[in-house]
């Protein structure tokens, strides 16, 4: 499937397979970038196979056209995660799988191990059933971080849902809960998990919401404002994340798996854009 047309011929001379894979992120990037809601794309130490090369020109890309960069830890207390971050001039950390109060500063402590007094700005990842029931613990440690973000896949998980009930109204309600605690004490709230058209209707009802995200795109919330701007940015979105899988150098079954998920959104996406 063509997901962007670009010309990979310059004269007489054939830009190489991966170098159109690199200059056709970059005009994704660009349309995003232009289109003013773009707030960060996103890597996972967590969930997903990367090499060093692959990190190097990702980040090369992004300070090149100016975008921040966001890393996910495998692990929140994972140095080495942490030292790559900084390597990478990552603008934002997310530790993974934040469950008490105990994990937050640990993290703080990994962060401060290598940045110093001086780090970038720091979100916690809320993603399951028991992180919800030490909220007040959490956000009693959390002076140094700068917002959550809920993954509402994991969180299904967690309470033996489907992740395709990420929209209904009981991850609402968990959302809704994290709301309150975010605006109380002056974090931002950040929520991804398997993001679709259908995800609108939810996101517009976080009144609080800062931000969302997909696998690898991050939004201002600003965006939820215009439902045709939102369809034309997450469409963006999955092609950049469909280009960034396909032409990785290990690509691993779980892509395999995000590869067909991220053509069904295509799809659907495609669909409603042809009906306007």
């Amino acid at each position: 499937m063509i997901l962007y047309n670009i010309s990979c011929a310059d004269g007489d001379f054939l830009i190489s397979p991966f170098l159109c894979y690199i200059v056709i992120m970059e005009r994704i990037l660009e349309d995003l970038k232009n289109r003013k809601y773009l707030k960060g794309i996103k890597i996972e130490f967590e969930s997903e196979v990367v090499s060093d090369c692959e990190l190097a020109y990702l980040s090369n890309l992004l300070i090149g056209l100016d975008i921040d960069l966001t890393v996910k830890l495998g692990g929140a207390t994972s140095i080495l995660d942490i030292k790559k971050a900084r390597d990478l001039k990552a603008k934002s950390i997310v530790a993974p799988m934040v469950e008490s109060s105990y994990t937050v500063k640990k993290f703080l402590n990994a962060i401060k191990a290598i940045y110093g007094n001086m780090f970038p700005n720091l979100y916690l990842n809320i993603e399951t059933q028991n992180a919800f029931t030490y909220l007040y613990e959490i956000f009693e440690v959390a002076q140094d971080i700068k917002g959550v973000v809920l993954g509402r896949s994991d969180l299904t998980a967690s309470l033996n849902m489907n992740k395709s009930t990420v929209n209904c109204q009981k991850i609402e309600d968990y959302a809704s809960m994290l709301q309150g605690f975010c605006h109380t004490n002056a974090k931002e709230l950040v929520i991804g998990g398997n993001v679709d058209l259908m995800s609108l209707p939810f996101f517009k009802r976080m009144i609080f919401l800062s931000a969302f995200e997909t696998k690898k795109v991050i939004f201002d919330a600003a965006l939820l404002k215009d439902n045709t701007a939102f369809e034309e940015n997450l469409l963006l979105a999955f092609k950049f994340e469909y280009e960034w899988i396909k032409n990785k150098e290990y690509i691993t079954k779980e892509d395999e798996l995000r590869i067909q998920a991220i053509n069904q959104k295509i799809e659907v996406l495609d669909y409603y854009k042809n009906l306007c």
